[in-house]
């Protein structure tokens, strides 16, 4: 099985040689043991890429760069944000742990009902 290390740059290009030691033991901190099972170590990639991408945004700005103006400066930025989550929604590496993690907590049961 493969650790959050080996599946960070896979699922998130950007990082690839950057060392993100510390934001996967954060990350680590924040998913529960038990969740998703073997799907955990990428639930924690994908946490720990959207950690890093906030990161790294200037001025904690809500999105990516979506326009630059030169004269009299200015910057918009975009917003992904989910409505029910907009902390983890603001990245779509975020919006993909999101979404693993609600399949992981809640799948599908059935009842087998007498005739």
């Amino acid at each position: 099985m493969q650790t959050p290390a080996q599946i960070l740059p896979v699922v998130a290009s950007e990082f690839v040689g950057v060392d993100a030691t510390d934001i996967i033991a954060l990350a680590e901190l924040q998913v529960a043991p038990g969740l998703c099972g073997d799907k955990r170590p990428m639930l924690v990639a994908y946490l720990a890429a959207h950690m890093l991408t906030i990161a790294n945004r200037q001025g904690g700005a809500a999105g990516s760069v979506t326009s630059v103006k030169e004269g009299q400066l200015a910057e918009t930025y975009g917003n992904a944000g989910a409505s029910h989550s907009p902390g983890i929604g603001a990245t779509s590496y975020g919006q993909e742990y999101d979404r693993m993690s609600r399949a992981c907590a809640f799948s599908v049961r059935t009842r087998v009902t007498s005739i």
